[in-house]
């Protein structure tokens, strides 16, 4: 085979820039500390990479979520060791209180300190953390607990400037609130009943606005609320939230306060008013049967610590598995993508001095004659 002095040419420009390639990715690699800067580099390689780096995503999310899972956990124990504190304290004023030697005006300061102490566990039932009330269930926008409750929501038209009554149920006792909105949802109508006792009742709305000024033809909506003063009721829901505290689980993070303060008529709240009532009627035997319900309330509260507990420590357990995986991870990650600077110095300097010598030999190579060579 005849080589022409086109396919030297042609290769010792190859070789050039095959050479040239080297020293650049080197460069590039020493440069970012990388191995791999594309997948053209090393696709297996690069593959991995990706499949570590998605890992190592999903541990930091996780550890977000425990920490996040952590404080509310944490103030949730908190919340109910002081609702626990509250409940303790109010049985043994019961069981003093039950006793004989305790004057119906011993009752009756006691029963100013217990009004008290209803206003201070209705704020640890509406804790809110982080932009959500914590024992709302699903409903985490709102108090979980309201003393206003609406006991009816209907509609009712306005025909000819005659409206149709606005009938209602009052289950117990309290303040009544009438309130009336157009079809745009606006409100248009305020009314203050008052104070109304336990009945079913009707207001004769006469079609007018806060201003006086007779509504148009339409259907409204309307709104019956009551204030029953120390009747609690509870507006959240039981839904369950759940958290990814481990890389392919999830753990329920709360708890509905219906589990542990109990709902209009049978927890917490009811049972302190019924002692309240007790205090103020002075009676001994509505007080002892105060002790024993307080006795269910803490029941319920330590269940709900205990469970939180549990939770807390499946929390600590699942944040020092993430501690020992993220190591590992970015272990395995870098072995596969930085660079040993050491060697690959070494090897731009083996790589610099090959294509200094290629660019020499082709400078001899490629040296065209002159006049002179051919006179000799």
């Amino acid at each position: 085979m005849r080589i022409t002095e086109k396919m030297v040419h042609r290769r010792l420009v190859a070789s050039l820039q095959a050479s040239k390639n080297r020293l650049t990715r080197s460069q590039e690699r020493i440069g970012s500390s990388r191995n791999i800067r594309r997948p053209s580099d090393d696709p297996i390689g690069f593959m991995k990479v990706m499949n570590y780096r998605v890992q190592l995503s999903k541990v930091e999310q996780t550890e977000a979520n425990i920490r996040s899972t952590y404080l509310v956990l944490s103030q949730m124990d908190s919340d109910l060791e002081a609702a626990g504190d509250l409940v303790l304290g109010l049985k043994n004023k019961a069981s003093i209180m039950a006793s004989d030697t305790s004057s119906a005006e011993d009752r009756l300061a006691v029963f100013a300190e217990v009004r008290l102490i209803f206003d201070d566990m209705l704020q640890k039932a509406n804790t809110e953390f982080g932009g959500q009330y914590l024992f709302a269930g699903h409903k985490t926008t709102r108090p979980p607990y309201a003393r206003q409750a609406i006991i009816k929501d209907s509609r009712a038209s306005l025909s000819g400037g005659v409206a149709d009554d606005l009938g209602y149920s009052l289950p117990a006792d309290g303040d009544v609130t009438i309130t009336v909105y157009d079809g745009a949802g606006t409100l248009v109508r305020t009314v203050s009943v008052g104070a109304q006792v336990a009945g079913d009742y009707t207001y004769s709305w006469d079609g007018t606005d806060d201003f006086g000024t007779t509504l148009p033809d339409a259907d409204y909506d309307y709104q019956v609320s009551a204030n029953f003063g120390n009747r609690v009721e509870y507006v959240g829901d039981q839904g369950a939230i759940s958290q990814r505290i481990e890389l392919n689980s999830s753990m329920v993070v709360n708890i509905p306060g219906s589990d542990v303060f109990g709902v209009e008529g049978d927890g917490v709240f009811s049972t302190m008013d019924d002692f309240m009532t007790a205090l103020g009627s002075d009676d001994q035997a509505g007080i002892q049967s105060a002790i024993a319900a307080f006795d269910v309330d803490m029941n319920r509260i330590v269940e709900a610590r205990g469970l939180l507990g549990m939770r807390i420590k499946r929390a600590d357990s699942s944040s020092a598995a993430m501690s020992t995986i993220k190591p590992m991870i970015a272990d395995n990650l870098a072995r596969i993508e930085d660079v040993d600077v050491v060697l690959e110095s070494a090897e731009y300097l083996a790589t610099q001095e090959a294509y200094q010598a290629i660019l020499k030999t082709a400078g001899s190579m490629l040296q065209l004659p002159s006049l002179l060579d051919y006179l000799r």
